[in-house]
């Protein structure tokens, strides 16, 4: 942007440069031209007036030099822009296509991102299901167990005297008695 910025601004430069050899300056060059031409011949040769007006006329164009050496200097400065410009922009280029590559690319890792997301919770499903399929078997053999074991404990209380109670026991007697 910086670069097209001042791309435009050496060009108008350029233009203001050139502008200031318009055409009529030109014309202006051509006419003191045949006026030293004229004059010459009028005066039958004289190299001194000839010298004088042509003086005159290299003397604008003197004037004019360093702004014709800006122009150029514009010129080259304008090609190095535009050079500039042109290599940014295949840079540009370049990013665009790289960075439509990783847009792609990124568009492939979620697709795979959501298919292993996908896949995990199929796996952690069938996790749970196993999961649940182990515990009942051992839920039922932890409660055979306890059972049991609680009827093992009652079978033991049953079989105990209490306290207080009397356990009969046989009396022996003699066979006189």
């Amino acid at each position: 942007m910086e670069l097209s910025e001042q791309s435009k601004s050496f060009k108008t430069t350029q233009k203001d440069l050139e502008g200031v050899l318009t055409p009529e300056d030109n014309i202006e060059l051509k006419a003191l031209r045949c006026k030293d031409e004229s004059q010459a011949k009028k005066t039958g040769g004289n190299t001194l007036k000839r010298r004088n007006l042509s003086g005159d006329c290299n003397g604008r164009v003197e004037n004019r030099m360093p702004q014709m050496v800006d122009v150029l200097q514009a010129q080259n400065a304008i090609l190095e822009v535009e050079k500039d410009l042109k290599l940014l922009q295949e840079r540009l280029t370049a990013l665009t296509i790289n960075k439509d590559n990783v847009a792609e690319s990124l568009k492939e890792v979620e697709n795979d991102c959501n298919s292993l997301l996908s896949l995990k919770a199929a796996m952690e499903k069938e996790c749970r299901s196993v999961t649940l399929k182990t515990e009942s078997p051992q839920e039922v053999h932890e409660k055979r167990k306890k059972a049991i074991q609680d009827l093992l404990k009652i079978i033991h209380k049953i079989s105990r005297p209490q306290k207080g109670s009397k356990i009969m026991k046989p009396i022996l007697r003699s066979p006189d008695a």
